[in-house]
């Protein structure tokens, strides 16, 4: 199979430009159509400024129009001179463009009232984070990167709990709660040049309502700003949004392994009598859902019990995947 390679934005431009250009020299001299070809490549940073914002969003001309009603559309989408990507613009291709235009104009405003700040505790503890990973599915790589913050960095014990909100502050990283008219969305998160690092949690989120959600949307968040931010995802994150898998994928392993580790998930439950009450006892511990819980146990690889099992996969969502 393939191997999937990360880069940081500003090397992969870099790559893709010499690539365009080394391609417009071979068909500048060619048939018509190649020489239309090397005209639009070299005349590439003349674009528009309403055209380049619906590539980089995915929104259509009414979407947009409703979006920026006066027609200012360099200034409501933070244009600077040349067109490049913000934050601004990365929020709206991630929330979709299947959000409703009154959900997407409050998420933008979101992000824009989240000013820019230097994290630089954040900063180094993301390389530390970085160098911790090794080769591995995306799983593998959320277990790892949750496993040293939580043992080597914090130096928590696996039978104590984790807090999100106090270790985002500890950070610098500015948390807000607002109700987002999208319950799919479970928060916005920014981190560019002009807004962030931030996290907007959307009260009205399917799992965000709730505190272990919460804690758990946090979680996810945390994983992103320490692995994606000079890589995947250098401008915004949208929770529930249109993501790359493999990057969600191991946001949510981090998450889960970082708020409950699947050694004590598996050890406890396989050694209860009573797996309701064991993990009830689990959720209130660690403050998670008896959801992520059952998954954690589950994922342990530990022998459970027929009975323990039946009962962690009437927690889950997806019963057929468990």
């Amino acid at each position: 199979g393939g191997v999937d390679v990360m880069s940081p934005l500003a090397a992969a431009l870099a790559a893709l430009s010499a690539l365009g250009d080394a391609i417009a020299k071979r068909v500048a001299n060619a048939d018509g159509r190649g020489r239309y070809a090397a005209a639009q490549w070299a005349e590439r940073g003349a674009i528009e400024p309403e055209r380049f914002i619906a590539i980089a969003t995915g929104l259509n001309e009414r979407q947009l129009r409703h979006l920026a009603p006066d027609n200012d559309v360099e200034t409501f989408w933070e244009l600077g001179g040349d067109p490049e990507p913000t934050e601004l613009l990365a929020a709206a291709r991630m929330a979709g463009a299947g959000l409703p235009p009154v959900a997407m104009k409050r998420l933008l405003e979101a992000v824009r009232s989240c000013p820019g700040q230097a994290t630089a505790k954040l900063d180094a503890v993301a390389v530390q984070a970085q160098g911790a990973l090794t080769t591995g599915s995306p799983h593998e790589q959320g277990y790892q990167a949750a496993s040293w913050l939580r043992t080597q960095h914090l130096r928590v014990r696996s039978s104590a709990s984790v807090d999100p909100p106090a270790l985002l502050k500890q950070w610098g990283v500015n948390v807000r709660r607002k109700a987002l008219d999208a319950p799919w969305i479970d928060a916005v998160a920014c981190w560019g040049p002009r807004h962030g690092p931030a996290i907007v949690v959307n009260n009205a989120g399917r799992h965000a309502q709730l505190r272990a959600g919460r804690r758990a949307t946090l979680a996810h968040e945390i994983a992103h700003l320490l692995l994606d931010r000079g890589g995947a995802l250098p401008l915004a994150e949208v929770a529930g949004g249109v993501v790359p898998r493999e990057i969600e994928a191991r946001a949510n392993a981090f998450a889960a392994e970082f708020l409950v580790p699947r050694e004590v998930a598996g050890a406890e439950l396989a050694g209860s009598v009573d797996p309701v009450v064991v993990l009830a006892k689990l959720c209130r511990r660690y403050g998670a859902s008896s959801e992520l819980v059952a998954w954690q146990a589950r994922n342990s690889n530990v022998p459970l019990e027929p009975r323990t099992w039946n009962h962690l996969r009437s927690q889950v969502s997806h019963p057929e995947r468990f």
